[in-house]
């Protein structure tokens, strides 16, 4: 089962910022995308490709600006798709640059697929995205304009392609017919097989010049490939439900769109694998959790509204489902055994108020020898309340500790 398709943030981050610059809705274009919070500051992150393609669409509309792919790609060049566009300036010559497109691109893009294929004396540079609509005109006049900067870096900046080919479609025709003819010098077909450009095959063996010479092949760094998409299709649902969770829409709906799927493929393709979209929404949160609860700048009710809870209460039960404690409970004893580990130890009284009496009735006392390290490892069967007060019954309301 083929992975949700993924991609990394950096040219949907460059296109916010230049939005916000024009002093266009970026906020809201962001959120009404889906796209979540992260992807502005990390931009190396891969969010679900269908999102960013979202989020091209929903702007350009928004600007009433149908040629707003091609503009992004005029003002940033190849350095729009971060580290990966640097690595493809670095080439010498049109062909190996060319080679490290159709070889890295799905590093970048795990839903795209790049290659070159020779027809006569021209060849084709073609990408093809897998998407089941062809609803992303933004992404495939951004894709050209910078398949056609590639080329006419050692063509000349007049050159233009004889044949251009869209895979995307636009049965509205929100592009007018000037905005493609630009595109090319020939006819502009869409609603093809894959986004193309023919140039001249005798321009592959020339040298781009005044770029930084640099052989062929040459890596890139080991941080950009030791971060790669998801292979399998759950661990790329996994994603999905992380972007989803920060932009605070954890619903099935919003996943499956996220996705590309509808609802009913969606769910179909998650009971072929075994599991149900609420695990693994809980499994998502748990793991998320777990991360910030070590990080003791970071609020409990902060943790509690990223992982897409509308009331703090809420993920303390969830938590306590989870681990037989609360979130408070966890986080001091980690820091304990953090403390233990270090050689340290921590008094009775620096303990939370509400965790005192837990802790002088609970099995990790010294008379039963097991130390706070492996109490939070194993997060076992919560600490016994307070004398004289038995424990909520099952359904009541948890307090938030």
């Amino acid at each position: 089962m083929k992975p949700i398709p993924v991609i990394r943030a950096a040219a949907a981050a460059a296109a916010a910022d230049l939005l916000q610059e024009i002093g266009a809705p970026v906020e809201c274009l962001w959120s009404r995308s889906g796209m979540p919070a992260r992807a502005r500051i990390d931009r190396e992150s891969f969010v679900p490709m269908h999102l960013t393609l979202r989020f091209g669409e929903e702007a350009a509309r928004s600007l009433d600006a149908p040629d707003f792919g091609v503009w992004i790609a005029r003002r940033f060049g190849l350095g729009l798709t971060g580290r990966f566009g640097k690595a493809v300036l670095h080439a010498p010559t049109l062909y190996s640059a060319l080679s490290v497109i159709c070889s890295m691109g799905t590093m970048h893009n795990s839903g795209a697929r790049f290659w070159l294929a020779t027809e006569g004396d021209s060849v084709r540079l073609c990408r093809r995205l897998r998407t089941a609509d062809g609803m992303f005109r933004q992404s495939d006049l951004l894709t050209v304009e910078l398949m056609v900067a590639v080329v006419r870096s050692v063509a000349g900046p007049d050159w233009r392609s004889a044949q251009v080919a869209l895979q995307s479609t636009d049965p509205q025709r929100v592009c007018p017919p000037s905005l493609l003819e630009s595109l090319g010098d020939g006819q502009i077909k869409d609603g093809c097989l894959a986004t193309s450009i023919a140039f001249p095959r005798a321009l592959l063996s020339r040298r781009i010049p005044g770029l930084e010479d640099v052989p062929a092949g040459t890596p890139l760094d080991s941080e950009w490939l030791g971060r790669t998409p998801p292979t399998e299709f759950l661990s790329s649902v996994d994603l999905v439900i992380e972007s989803t969770l920060e932009a605070e829409q954890a619903d099935v709906a919003v996943a499956a769109r996220a996705a590309g799927l509808s609802v009913r493929s969606f769910q179909r393709r998650l009971a072929d694998a075994g599991a149900s979209y609420s695990e693994l929404v809980d499994r998502v949160r748990f793991r998320k959790a777990m991360d910030w609860l070590h990080d003791q700048h970071v609020k409990i009710v902060e943790i509690a509204f990223a992982l897409g809870y509308s009331d703090p209460a809420h993920f303390t039960r969830a938590f306590r489902r989870w681990t037989s404690l609360t979130p408070l409970q966890y986080r001091y004893l980690h820091g304990l055994a953090a403390q233990q580990t270090a050689g340290a130890s921590a008094s009775l009284s620096a303990l939370p108020e509400g965790l005192r009496d837990a802790r002088r009735r609970s099995p990790t006392t010294e008379r039963s020898q097991e130390t706070a390290a492996t109490r939070a490892a194993r997060c076992a069967t919560p600490p016994p309340g307070r004398r004289g007060r038995s424990r909520p019954r099952a359904g009541s309301r948890d307090r938030m500790q």
